[in-house]
């Protein structure tokens, strides 16, 4: 009854067949695990050495390099900003190198220069007189 309904009815219009779409993005080589660092590793090297004759081979390629260039190229700034760090002041006050000596002194409870103020900074300005002089004008 099956191969008679099979004739009867085409393949294409069956719901599976109906329902899937074939878009190309199915996942190729080998999955993105810590254990297969060495299988894309080897696909990169691939890419430059042995070139694929097909595009999807191309694509995984290109996939398994994407992932060494993007955390050499977070290891290279991370690197710069390290070795020659911005000259701001608001990166040498937060900077990385700060947080070890300042989560100390939160913990070991000296008086140290304190994240917010603890009274009104001096002024040799008097604001009321400078308000003044500056509306009469």
């Amino acid at each position: 009854m099956r191969t008679v309904l099979q004739r009867i009815i085409p393949a294409a219009s069956t719901p599976r067949s109906v329902c899937v779409r074939n878009l190309g993005n199915a996942a190729r080589g080998p999955p993105l695990t810590p254990y297969n660092v060495p299988a894309h590793f080897q696909n990169a090297c691939d890419l430059f050495v042995n070139p694929s004759s097909s595009y999807s081979g191309w694509v995984q390629q290109c996939e398994s390099l994407r992932m060494f260039v993007f955390w050499g190229v977070v290891a290279g700034v991370t690197i710069d900003l390290i070795t020659n760090p911005p000259k701001s002041s608001y990166w040498l006050r937060y900077s990385p190198r700060r947080w070890g000596p300042a989560l100390m002194g939160m913990f070991s409870g000296g008086r140290g220069e304190g994240l917010f103020l603890e009274g009104p900074l001096p002024f040799s300005v008097d604001v009321g007189q400078l308000y003044k002089t500056e509306m009469n004008k």
